[in-house]
């Protein structure tokens, strides 16, 4: 007898305990249906053919695991982060503070200004080789400040001395005259002051210079020694030549009286007498 499929209507030969259109049991003749064949799942991690329910719960076991452990790392990260941010007990640790830079800068260094908003240059430390001025409240000598004047010797003409107080009474047509045998090298007149004063130099009219002739015929000096009171020294040439010249000295000197020392001269044409017929101070 034919047996049709309960499930789809195919037609069952006899013997098959499925139906070759829908694969469905076909019911034994004692009226249970055959067990239905069970498929086979591979797992490809192992091969293991215990099916696939197995598989998928050693899955979910390993995610489970996974997750766990990252859960766990982020706990203990989280926990050493609070604690080393809010300051480690650690020993090992130690948090050094710096302390902020100082300004080192000397002020006293800053260049100073003048009154004209000028930068004056700092003086260097040490000895300065260049003397300063040395300041001083003695006046400039003038005409007043001569009080007389002194001579080493004078020609004498009968009772007319040719003293040196001629050399300073501000006439040039009279004069001092040496008095010694010979050219007077060596001779001298002083001229003093009333005070101490700062003398510059000196204007000085050489020979007897009342005529052109009187100035030929006598002697007149070339050169000229300036002692001091303050103890300078110095020589100084002249011209031979009627009328004044200014001698400037070598630096200003404070003095109460200058020596005038005959030094070098010119021979006169007829007399031995070496003149000076003025001298004045600046």
């Amino acid at each position: 007898m034919a047996k049709f499929c309960d499930s789809c209507g195919a037609k069952i030969g006899a013997g098959e305990k499925f139906c070759p259109e829908c694969g469905a049991a076909v019911e034994s003749a004692a009226g249970n249906p055959a067990p239905a064949p069970q498929p086979v799942v591979k797992n490809h991690v192992n091969e293991n053919t215990s099916g696939a329910s197995n598989g998928g719960q050693r899955n979910k076991g390993l995610i489970y695991g996974i997750g766990a452990v990252l859960l766990v790392a982020a706990l203990g990260g989280g926990f050493y982060f609070m604690n080393h941010s809010a300051g480690s007990t650690d020993s090992s640790v130690k948090i050094v503070k710096v302390a902020p830079k100082k300004d080192t800068k000397d002020k006293t260094e800053i260049p100073r200004k003048n009154a004209d908003n000028k930068t004056e240059a700092q003086s260097p430390s040490g000895n300065n080789n260049q003397a300063s001025t040395p300041q001083t409240n003695i006046p400039a000598v003038t005409k007043a400040s001569i009080a007389g004047a002194s001579h080493s010797s004078a020609d004498k003409e009968g009772a007319y001395v040719h003293s040196a107080l001629l050399a300073i009474d501000g006439d040039v047509k009279t004069c001092w005259a040496e008095g010694v045998q010979g050219y007077g090298i060596g001779e001298n007149i002083v001229i003093s002051f009333n005070s101490t004063y700062r003398v510059s130099g000196m204007n000085i009219w050489i020979g007897h210079q009342k005529t052109e002739d009187l100035f030929y015929k006598n002697g007149r000096p070339l050169a000229v020694r300036i002692i001091g009171s303050d103890g300078s020294n110095e020589i100084y040439n002249l011209n031979d030549t009627i009328g004044v010249q200014r001698v400037n000295f070598t630096k200003p000197i404070d003095v109460s009286n200058i020596k005038i020392i005959v030094e070098k001269i010119a021979p006169g044409s007829k007399y031995e007498d070496t003149c000076i017929a003025e001298v004045s101070f600046f």
